[in-house]
């Protein structure tokens, strides 16, 4: 089988969201065993993302020009605030994104166990946003 013809088959298998999931794991279990120093990375960005969206649905809600930060009231924010609160969601999320990778890791003691939450949670994150209804 030739190179084209394998990327055109991964590329149809991918598109099944089990596969696609599988396929993450795979590639996190090998940045683990290669690059483990861009595995950790890769890790707290993900789980950071995942940490992120869920304060943004849960806490800052918006759109057409109008957000709103329902941690502080379900006021309508002035767009300087907004700001503010966008950059704490950011600042929030990140620091505890890192803790908890700390935190995940010591406690499992694992990679797999680890490459396997964050998957399970990107895949949860994923179902949330694109196919929830409304």
């Amino acid at each position: 089988m030739d190179i084209k013809k394998a990327v055109k088959y991964l590329i149809n298998w991918l598109e099944n969201e089990v596969f696609a999931f599988i396929f993450v794991f795979i590639i996190m279990m090998l940045l683990y065993h290669f690059f483990p120093s861009i595995w950790s990375y890769a890790f707290a960005i993900l789980l950071a993302y995942v940490i992120a969206d869920c304060i943004a649905k849960f806490m800052l809600v918006g759109g057409e020009g109008i957000v709103q930060f329902s941690l502080i009231s379900n006021k309508t924010l002035h767009k300087g605030h907004g700001y503010l609160a966008f950059i704490l969601t950011i600042l929030v999320s990140t620091m505890l994104g890192g803790y908890l990778t700390d935190l995940m890791i010591k406690q499992t003691n694992s990679q797999f166990i680890a490459s396997l939450i964050i998957s399970i949670l990107l895949l949860v994150d994923y179902w949330v946003v694109y196919y929830r209804k409304k």
